[in-house]
């Protein structure tokens, strides 16, 4: 009740343009983003090769798998500083206990990591080159630093300050990228050329990006340190904030990795690079809804009818464009990536990609729903059964429709989350709030 209060204070405080303003730059950094997929990434694969892109796109996934450490924390954070709007105090104090759960994650997960991998590697893709081994430790590195920097990005976005959370995000991203092309095209056409820019761009950005931080809220650190502060949150009572939807929120992320954790170990690593090209192309339409979301959350804690408006938004701005791109994936592959884009088997996987990405845009307002009632078992609930059936698609299907069983997994997720958080809102009676 407290958050919902708080919450509802802040959005009132809040002008309309603020909202417009944190959606545009949200969408402003998602086109950078875009561009980057689009322009860079073909780029990359005529300079690598197919078998060290697949070791990069091992890389990719490796991390993304490894994110998940971050569910909940990551959706949850930005709800519980927009819920101390106000109170300078109370936001270092929540920011230092978010700060510490991020260091200690990323230290212990780096360590665990490093140690482990001698005999993961061999398990995920025997045929990995001692090069392409070094490639996931940097990865592994590159993780760490990026989860410790999502302290300051909770704090920003939660006090909707995205403006600032995504220009310094695109700076960061520009020079990663750039150090990467320079390094792949005139350093070393190998993975781990195109993962050591990320790593050592991403120690000056957290470090840059934490003392900001530290900097801004110098006297209320202080008064914390004195003890002056009696309002910082134990440790304990943030987590027991966030246990539940963190497992419910650590599903939901495991069925948008599922489909590369399983084909990771069950194709040829040259087969997979031609697979995570596809998805990745395809997920690129997934952040088109994101910008909405994060900057409607707010809203939707303090006015339910706004959940309406953000449904229309992300079927407009996502769902439409994923229909008709997946309606001429092959030509848009080939025009994408010329001659490599030719192969019937990206083509058929990004079209069921793009089907499930255009039913999982229309759950997102749902969603947003569930995350402002902090609906967690009714959110465990969709994702737990749709993972159970994504297993099914793809250890049944795999065998018959090789990569393609990826795609369809793509599609029972989008059209189950739709179906069951139609329900689930019904259900609640709020359909038509």
């Amino acid at each position: 009740m407290c958050l919902r209060v708080g919450m509802q204070r802040m959005a009132e405080r809040a002008p309309r343009w603020l909202l417009w303003r944190n959606v545009l730059s949200n969408y402003a950094y998602v086109g950078l983003m875009a561009v980057v997929t689009l322009f860079l990434t073909p780029v990359y694969v005529h300079s690598l090769g197919p078998a060290e892109w697949g070791a990069v796109a091992l890389c990719i996934t490796f991390q993304s798998v490894l994110f998940l450490l971050d569910a909940g924390l990551g959706q949850v954070a930005p709800r519980e500083f927009a819920s101390v709007h106000g109170d300078r105090h109370r936001q270092y104090a929540l920011y230092h206990r978010f700060e510490m759960i991020y260091v200690r994650g990323a230290l212990v997960t780096w360590v665990l990591g490093q140690a482990s991998m001698a005999w993961v590697l061999p398990w995920v893709s025997p045929d990995m080159s001692d090069a392409s081994v070094w490639a996931v430790r940097l990865a592994l590195t590159q993780f760490a630093l990026t989860f410790a920097n999502s302290a300051p990005m909770g704090l920003w976005n939660g006090l909707q300050m995205q403006q600032r959370a995504n220009l310094r995000q695109a700076g960061f991203l520009a020079l990663k990228h750039a150090g990467a092309l320079w390094c792949v095209t005139q350093l070393s056409a190998q993975a781990w050329a195109y993962v050591l820019p990320f790593v050592l761009v991403g120690v000056v950005e957290t470090i840059v990006n934490v003392r900001t931080v530290h900097r801004e809220y110098s006297r209320e650190a202080l008064a914390l340190r004195q003890g002056h502060d009696a309002q910082a949150p134990s440790l304990r009572v943030l987590m027991s904030h966030l246990g539940g939807f963190g497992v419910a929120v650590l599903a939901g992320m495991l069925t948008s990795q599922l489909d590369r954790m399983v084909l990771a170990s069950r194709l040829p690593l040259q087969d997979f690079g031609i697979y995570a090209l596809a998805v990745t192309f395809g997920l690129a339409f997934m952040n088109l809804q994101q910008p909405l979301q994060k900057a409607f959350l707010p809203r939707i804690v303090a006015s339910r009818g706004e959940a309406r408006n953000l449904f229309w938004a992300v079927a407009l701005v996502c769902g439409l464009p994923c229909l008709v791109v997946a309606w001429w994936s092959g030509e848009v592959l080939q025009l994408w990536l010329g001659a490599r884009g030719s192969d019937p088997r990206m083509a058929s996987v990004l079209a069921l990609v793009l089907v499930g990405v255009a039913f999982n845009a229309m759950y997102a307002a749902d969603y947003t729903r569930l995350v402002a009632a902090n609906a967690w078992r009714a959110v465990l609930a969709i994702n737990g059964l749709i993972l159970l059936v994504q297993w099914t698609v793809l250890t049944w299907g795999l065998p018959a429709l090789g990569m393609s069983a990826g795609g369809w997994s793509w599609v029972a997720c989008g059209v189950l989350q739709f179906a069951l958080g139609r329900w689930c809102v019904m259900k609640r009676g709020e359909a038509r709030a």
